[in-house]
């Protein structure tokens, strides 16, 4: 495409993508949705100064380095395999992240978390009982993520590793039903998508 239109672009959503090969050519980027991607890092993001919106679903990301030098206001990154948020500090303009379904490292959630808040940045996050189902279901090897919708908990396969359509067939199962397959069969909990389907 050429350059001069791609300049005229504000917006972009990209679906089950494993990089994000030219996107800094769209200059005038000013929100990115990114749905079901399998990504090692958004180091393609670093050169789009105009971002200010950043919306990230059913999705694996190694690391949000990158928005540590641009200026972001909002940063969603629910039901993703994300665990280090502190580059996140760095971005002075933050007001909203939204975090629900996504588990985070202790120190994240210890130390990152209450200096958002601080800053007067609202904060969305997972229960406590969802962070600790999703510690728990990391634990025995099962990297999926955890969260309440309108029909229930559900469980979700982040990324394109175990699906190609990671935002769909998302089982509904109980907190207490989760629980008892981590004590008694850990491994079962996998087949529980094949059955939702």
């Amino acid at each position: 495409m050429d350059p001069a239109a791609l300049r005229k672009f504000d917006g972009l959503t990209v679906n089950h993508a494993r990089r994000l090969s030219g996107v800094g050519a769209v200059e005038n980027l000013r929100f990115l949705i990114l749905a079901g991607c399998d990504l090692g890092s958004l180091d393609e993001v670093d050169g789009l100064r105009g971002l200010g919106t950043l919306a990230v679903s059913d999705t694996v990301i190694g690391s949000v380095q990158s928005l540590a030098h641009l200026d972001v206001h909002t940063v969603t990154a629910e039901r993703s395999e994300l665990l280090d948020i502190s580059p996140l500090l760095q971005c002075q303009g933050l007001v909203e992240v939204s975090l629900k379904g996504t588990a985070l490292s202790d120190e994240s959630h210890r130390s990152v978390i209450p200096e958002l808040i601080a800053r007067g940045c609202a904060v969305y996050l997972p229960s406590d009982l969802e962070r600790e189902l999703m510690t728990k279901m990391r634990e025995n090897g099962i990297p999926f993520s955890y969260y309440q919708s309108r029909k229930g908990y559900r469980l979700c396969r982040p990324g394109l590793k175990y699906t190609e359509t990671p935002e769909v067939n998302h089982p509904v199962i109980s907190p207490d039903e989760l629980q008892r397959m981590l004590l008694s069969a850990p491994e079962s909990i996998w087949h529980l998508f094949s059955e939702s389907i």
